[in-house]
């Protein structure tokens, strides 16, 4: 049974979730037109909205989260879609955390600056993807999850979003402990 206050924090939840569907189905339909504009945001500002985007599930698996960062560090595009990016890496990072039971499941969140590039990185402690699939993660409709589980076009999108839309790069490595996904763009600089 929920109290009130529950309840309210579960409706607001419920709320914030709809309104960033309701956003990614608008980026979607606006995905190729060649007229939409790009804003200036911080990298922390996407990094915060992403995570209370996906927070709730995360706190429900218990997964901890660490986020290091210079502040500010800003970059010119699309802040909604690098949002979207942000989430289907964590939402990834989460699904194999739990599907191998991992003990103690961690994803690490790091935002630098290097040389003109605001980069951003973000890994986990999941055992690190295949090596017969490291190279065919971007591919569409490629899917290491039961297909209950996934497309396969999650990682396909963000980096569709990352290298078309904003002129940026996406990759994926192994790291000791899991997989470990950098993102490159141009940095903005501050005003």
């Amino acid at each position: 049974h929920l109290d009130k206050k529950e309840l309210e924090n579960k409706l607001l939840e419920i709320e914030k979730n709809i309104l960033y569907m309701s956003h990614t189905i608008e980026d979607f339909m606006t995905f190729f037109r060649p007229d939409k504009e790009k804003s200036r945001f911080s990298i922390h500002s996407a990094v915060s909205k992403a995570m209370e985007i996906i927070s709730p599930v995360i706190n429900k698996h218990h997964i901890a989260v660490s986020i290091e960062g210079d502040d500010p560090l800003f970059i010119q595009g699309y802040m909604n879609e690098y949002i979207q990016v942000i989430v289907a890496i964590v939402s990834n990072a989460k699904d194999i955390m739990l599907l191998r039971d991992i003990a103690s499941p961690t994803v690490t969140i790091r935002f630098f600056h290097q040389q003109e590039q605001a980069v951003l990185e973000i890994s986990d402690n999941g055992g690190g993807i295949e090596p017969q699939s490291l190279d065919r993660i971007f591919e569409p409709y490629f899917t290491t999850k039961h297909q209950s589980m996934g497309t396969g076009l999650g990682l396909y999108i963000a980096k569709m979003i990352i290298e078309k839309s904003m002129d940026g790069a996406l990759h994926v490595s192994n790291t000791e402990d899991g997989a470990k996904f950098t993102i490159g763009v141009i940095h903005a600089e501050n005003p």
